[in-house]
């Protein structure tokens, strides 16, 4: 949300057409950015205890 913050102020000092063109960049980099982050996290999780359990296999 800092980043957002940070893109909604520099636009706003710019001018209105500022605010609507960050707007756009803005909108797919923040799911992508939390889509990253969580596959890598979620396969790590599945198979930690995936190894560490020798019936589960």
């Amino acid at each position: 949300m800092s980043s957002h913050d940070r893109a909604a102020r520099a636009a706003g000092v710019e001018a209105d057409q500022g605010r609507s063109r960050p707007i756009k960049p803005i909108k797919p980099i923040k799911p992508i950015k939390p889509i990253k982050p969580i596959k890598p996290i979620k396969a790590i999780k599945a198979i930690k205890p995936v190894a560490r359990r020798p019936g589960f296999r």
